[in-house]
C-alpha cells in the first residue's frame, strides 16, 4: 500500500504536517468508500438482472390463451359419440 508520509520514522514531524497527512488520508478514504459503494451497487444490479425475478407477462397476453375457454362457451355443433371397442370373437 502506498504511504503518504515522505519522512523517515526518526524525523520529527510538526503537528501541521500530521494534520495535513490526516486530511489527505481522510479524502483518500472517502474516495475509496465512494468507489466501493459504486462497485457494490453495480454488482447488486448485475446479480438482480442475472438471477432476479423476470416477467414477460403483458396485459394482452392473457387473451391469447383463452381459446379453450372460448370453445367451451360455444355450443358444440357436431357431437361425436365416444368410440366403443368391439370385443374380439374367439377362434373356433
Amino acid at each position: 500500500m502506498k504511504t503518504l508520509l515522505k519522512h523517515s520514522p526518526v524525523t520529527q514531524i510538526s503537528a501541521a504536517e500530521y494534520s495535513e497527512e490526516i486530511a489527505a488520508l481522510k479524502t483518500l478514504l472517502c474516495e475509496w468508500e465512494d468507489k466501493y459503494q459504486r462497485l457494490l451497487e453495480q454488482f447488486k444490479l448485475s446479480q438482480h438482472n442475472r438471477f432476479g425475478k423476470s416477467s414477460e407477462a403483458r396485459p394482452e397476453q392473457g387473451q391469447l390463451f383463452n381459446e379453450a375457454e372460448a370453445c367451451l362457451e360455444s355450443e358444440p355443433e357436431n357431437v361425436i359419440p365416444p368410440y366403443t371397442r368391439k370385443k374380439p370373437k374367439g377362434r373356433p
